[in-house]
């Protein structure tokens, strides 16, 4: 069997925007004033509270591909919202490599997902906590293959399709060395003989028939990529608060400045944020019972490099405690200098008006 053997029958590149939204977003009025189009797989473990909205949408194209007449939105209870376009695949597998090396950082597709985004941002503002579209998104690009001509067993196609589907995982033209190759396809999870799921960084590529619960999973783990490095950037703008207000501190403007609550009450306020933001998403998909799902979340995990991302924010967080810590110790240790200073100087006033009658002789 050659490359131009494998051939696809039926199959959707679904293209995957993740974007922070706000602190939270109200969902069940929005159901009633929006109407929910579809929900989430229903047998996917605990799974996060979520609105899905079917918009239509004008054609994007990408090379010779373009995307269908609406996109899916799906609103996630804790800010985020994910955007997915879909482009119908058929014919040599070949030329799926097209369609990958167009999306890689393409800007008019990215541009019209933040503009969707901002637009339904709009809409349901009054229903989310401090609302504001962050500058962070995450894109993932899933290539579903529903059926392939002909009747292919995956050890086989593995083998002898491997060069060619890492190349269509890591988007590059060139040839890809033997270690390359084995990296791009290591992470791969099968239930059965004639299914598979092959995760990588940027990409996955899924032959099966009836994959929404594995498309789910990719979904959410995205977006648990996308709200870890908002949540970092958050956190970085903390630390370099509470660094500056204990510069501030340490000099003699810590005795007298007026502003120091409120610097204290803002480190506060980003730290309460990002611990309950840090838990909510770290805790947004629990696949308990579920073997086969686990693998598949805990290959994506290894990508996106998650527990690594979780052991950064997790050091952040308690780095901005023990920061405010001090800083809350410096302001009372401050409080009670100043008043022993009172304390002295009332003294001295009361001993000096206790003299004054015997100075006037």
């Amino acid at each position: 069997m050659t490359a131009t053997d494998l051939r696809i029958a039926r199959g959707v590149c679904r293209v995957q925007y993740a974007f922070d939204l706000g602190q939270s977003i109200a969902l069940a009025p929005l159901r009633k004033l929006l109407g929910e189009e579809a929900g989430p797989p229903k047998r996917v473990g605990d799974l996060p509270a979520t609105l899905r909205l079917c918009r239509a949408a004008e054609a994007l194209p990408v090379g010779r591909f373009q995307t269908l007449d609406s996109v899916e939105v799906e609103l996630f209870e804790f800010g985020a919202a994910s955007i997915t376009y879909f482009f119908p695949i058929q014919g040599a597998i070949s030329g799926l490599l097209d369609l990958s090396c167009g999306l890689v950082e393409n800007a008019a597709l990215l541009a019209d997902a933040r503009k969707r985004i901002s637009g339904l941002l709009a809409e349901i503002r009054a229903h989310v906590t401090r609302p504001g579209l962050a500058e962070t998104f995450e894109d993932y690009v899933v290539f579903h293959i529903a059926q392939i001509e002909g009747t292919v067993d995956i050890g086989a196609l593995l083998e002898r399709h491997g060069p060619e589907l890492a190349q269509i995982l890591r988007a590059d033209r060139g040839p890809l060395s033997a270690q390359e190759i084995s990296d791009a396809l290591s992470c791969r999870v099968s239930f059965g003989s004639t299914d598979v799921v092959l995760v990588d960084w940027t990409s996955a590529l899924v032959l099966d028939a009836e994959p929404d619960e594995v498309l789910w999973v990719m979904q959410v783990a995205n977006v648990q990529l996308m709200e870890m490095r908002y949540l970092e950037s958050k956190l970085d703008r903390a630390l370099s608060e509470s660094y500056e207000e204990l510069s501030r501190q340490a000099g003699l403007q810590g005795w007298f400045g007026g502003g120091h609550a409120r610097a204290r009450w803002r480190i506060a306020q980003l730290q309460i944020d990002g611990a309950i933001l840090f838990g909510e998403v770290s805790n947004a998909l629990k696949l308990v019972g579920e073997q086969y799902l686990s693998r598949v979340y805990r290959g994506l995990t290894e990508r996106f490099q998650l527990v690594e991302w979780n052991e950064t924010i997790a050091r952040k967080l308690e780095t901005i405690e023990s920061i405010y810590e001090k800083l809350s110790d410096r302001a009372a240790t401050r409080r009670m200098e100043i008043l022993e200073v009172i304390i002295i100087l009332l003294f001295v006033v009361s001993i000096l008006i206790s003299l004054k009658p015997g100075l006037g002789h």
